[in-house]
This record gives C-alpha cells, structure tokens and sequence, in this order.
C-alpha cells in the first residue's frame, strides 16, 4: 500500500509568451483540482493507494468536494478555512510567479490528525510526504513512519518550504528538489557535491534526486553521483506537474519490491518525457 500524505488544492494557471507588468495580459487560464500530495496520488498506478489529506469549508471547497471520487481514504475537515489555491504564470512554460495558499491543509494535518491515519498503515508499506505538511507535524509523521520501518519519499514543493522542512529530514528513501529547493535545504551552505553527500550521510537518506528541468536531472547517493541527461528538450507553454508525475512514478515503480532503485529512476524519468511530450 502506498500511503499519500499530501494537501489538494485548486490550481489557477495563467499562460502566456509574456506578461506585461503594470497592467493585465491576455492569457489562457485554467482552473483544475491540484496540489502537490493529490497530483502524485492521482498519478500513481496502482489500486493499492491510499491519500491522507485536509480540506477546508467554503466555495473552493465546495467545488473541490464535489469533484472528489469516494475513493480518498482519509479526509479531515477543517471549520472556518477554504480550500487551498495555487496559483501560477507561466511564461514560455518557465513559472515566472507562484503563489500557494495552503492554511487549511496545515492545521487540520496536525499531531492528533497524523496518528488517526498512520493507524491504517504498516510494515511493508510506502509513504510519500510532501512539505507543505508542517514541520511539528512533520517530525511527529516521519518518526512514527521511521518506528513503522516505512519507506518515506519526501518532497520538497518550494524554497521557502524545503528550507522550514529541513532540519525535520532523517530516515528517507529519497528526496527530489530542484536545484534552488536543494540550496535551501542547505543554507547558508552552498549546494556542492561534498555538502550534498554530507546531508545524506548525517541524514540517513538513500538517495536524493535534483531535478534540473530541461538539463535533467542528477542522483545522489553513497556510491557517488550520476547525471541524467533528457532524451530530448521539449518546448511546453505549461510544465506544471511535472515534478509530481515524476514522485508519482517513482512511487509505483518502489512499491514493486522486485526493482532496483536505479531501473525505477531511469523508468520515471521516460515516463516524464511521454507526459511532457503529450503536452507539446
């Protein structure tokens, strides 16, 4: 079973080959069911899934609500707060300006909230964690995992994010920042390859893979590094998502027991490229 702790939120996108400042841009936009925990549960391909999640009450709620299937296996509701919203502009598919508003999902996955949910869970099992769970409840959810001997994929949303996560991070599988989310976990050292070493060693972390958009991808662990090429370079007016079908994808390749990190990864990152293609 994998277990998604994850927040879901509606998703604005605004795409456009450029923004005018000062004023407003004609712009496709799209609204849709996001957030960085429900988009890797929707992407995971197995029936043996399970999504751990806080939704609040009010108009964007209503409308997240009534597009969920039966099949979110733990909701917490939270009085008084929205949903959350994620909002992006998209400027020759490069995310020129975000913004995430995500207060419900942090209160109502608190301490109490976590233990309820980890009941359902067990040796054997995956978890995949995202960091806009906060760092009490966070340190809480990653011992108890650790206790449960779960495997935990981590990953690290945003700079601001990562960099109040950070001191929460032991005992992982993986963790998949970009390059800036990566300089966050380490502030104020830089992100060279003997301080990225020394984070997985004093960590305990497996592996650890920077995503570096169309230059690819780099993998991180004990025995050395290895960069990770793109087959080919796509030009997308939207690449939101991506990030998350990667974790999604690497999740359902390791809750095959059978498989090797390494084929799991290279197998991800194709399947990327077939969803990012899809889009061009």
């Amino acid at each position: 079973m994998i277990h998604v702790f994850g927040a879901i939120n509606l998703d604005l996108i605004a795409k456009s080959d450029c923004f005018a400042p000062n004023t407003s841009t004609p712009s496709e936009i799209s609204l849709s069911l996001g957030g960085v925990g429900f988009n890797v549960y929707r992407a995971i391909r197995t029936r043996e899934k399970r999504f751990v999640t806080a939704l609040g009450e009010g108009m964007a709620a209503d409308l997240v609500r009534g597009q969920l299937s039966e099949d979110i296996a733990f909701l917490k509701k939270v009085p008084g707060i929205d949903c959350g919203v994620y909002l992006a502009f998209m400027e020759k598919g490069n995310l020129l300006l975000g913004a995430a508003s995500t207060r419900a999902f942090e209160i109502g996955l608190n301490e109490e909230t976590l233990d309820e949910a980890l009941l359902s869970v067990k040796k054997g099992d995956l978890a995949v964690l995202e960091a806009n769970i906060l760092p009490g409840p966070l340190s809480h959810l990653l011992e108890r995992l650790s206790l449960l001997e779960v495997p935990v994929l981590f990953e690290t949303v945003s700079c601001e994010k990562a960099a109040r996560s950070s001191a929460c991070l032991r005992d992982l599988k993986l963790v998949t920042p970009t390059f800036e989310e990566m300089e966050a976990l380490l502030a104020p050292l830089s992100p060279t390859d003997e301080n990225i070493f020394s984070f997985l060693k004093e960590r305990n972390i497996e592996n650890l893979v920077v995503t570096l958009g169309k230059q690819g991808s780099i993998w991180y662990r004990a025995e050395g590094k290895r960069e990770i090429k793109p087959h080919r370079v796509l030009s997308l007016p939207d690449s939101t998502g991506a990030g998350d079908y990667f974790l999604a994808m690497l999740a359902t390749g390791l809750s095959e027991e059978s498989r090797s990190f390494e084929s799991v990864l290279y197998s991800a990152v194709a399947e990327v490229e077939v969803f990012l293609s899809a889009r061009s």
